[in-house]
């Protein structure tokens, strides 16, 4: 084995508790931000670059052999996804129904 065949950063495992903190700690902070915080413009940037992390962390927690440009893309592609999903109404009409689905 090279050097150049040494593996680079920190091991999986590591990645995965390191990301699996960080993730609830995301989680804490969207969730302070929903209840605490006036609902302006400012608190829904906010809410979404959170929510945007949130999905990057549990991607280096459900894949930590993942390079950072792979979590990048697969991240990137979920949340627009999700902006795309919005614009159909169906969150709205479920919300209305059952308020808790706001959060997810």
């Amino acid at each position: 084995m090279s050097a150049n065949d040494a593996p680079v950063g920190p091991a999986p495992r590591t990645r995965r508790i390191v990301g699996a903190v960080l993730l609830l700690l995301v989680a804490a902070a969207g969730l302070l931000v929903h209840f605490t915080l006036p609902d302006n413009a400012a608190t829904d940037i906010f809410g979404d670059v959170l929510y945007a992390a949130a999905v990057s962390l549990a991607l280096m927690v459900a894949a930590p052999h993942w390079v950072p440009p792979q979590v990048g893309f697969v991240a990137a592609v979920w949340c627009l996804a999700v902006e795309l999903f919005q614009g159909t109404g169906l969150p709205v009409q479920w919300a209305a129904d059952f308020p808790p689905i706001m959060l997810v």
